[in-house]
């Protein structure tokens, strides 16, 4: 860290205590761009938790399906009715929050 010397007297005083005040102003700043990130940490969170839930209530369902199907129809039927499907396109949306590019949602 380089060493900063004020000029003696009222002007040095005066210096110190601006870049005092700026510094301040740095670290509420700061504070705020924190407590800002820490609330949309957990909105992010809870967002997962919620997804994560759909997509294993959406599995159990699938499975269940899955099965009723091999049941029904065999090994064979599945194959034929798999073969008949386009695949699935997936798009990404992204968002920017607070100057960082990420996925986001609609």
């Amino acid at each position: 860290m380089s060493t900063f010397r004020a000029p003696p007297g009222r002007a040095g005083r005066l210096r110190l205590r601006h870049s005092l005040d700026i510094a301040e102003r740095g670290a509420d700043l700061l504070e705020q761009k924190l407590r800002i990130l820490h609330a949309e940490h957990q909105r992010l969170q809870r967002a997962e938790e919620a997804a994560a839930r759909a997509w294993h209530e959406r599995l159990r369902e699938a499975e269940t399906w899955l099965l009723r199907g091999l049941l029904l129809s065999g090994e064979g039927a599945l194959e034929a009715a798999a073969e008949a499907l386009d695949p699935t396109d997936i798009e990404a949306h992204w968002t920017s929050f607070m100057g960082q590019h990420r996925p986001g949602t609609r």
